[in-house]
């Protein structure tokens, strides 16, 4: 539970990273191909969050259920 939990403070950290680099002028200066790869990393890593903060939920209730 606890390496879950770690994990993923450490990939919400990472997202919202690279929100903060969307805003920035740097990121303007990419090649659309460059944004589009970024965009499609950020997307995947917001659904990998998602998942893993719904199988923390499962996780916590079948414990919950169990005791």
């Amino acid at each position: 539970m606890e390496l879950q939990n770690a994990a993923a403070q450490k990939l919400e950290q990472k997202v919202n990273l690279m929100k903060k680099c969307l805003h920035q002028p740097d990121f303007n200066r990419l090649s659309r191909h460059n944004k589009v790869l970024f965009i499609q990393e950020l997307n995947i890593l917001q659904s990998q969050l998602k998942s893993l903060k719904k199988q923390k939920v499962k996780d916590t209730q079948r414990k919950m259920y169990s005791e």
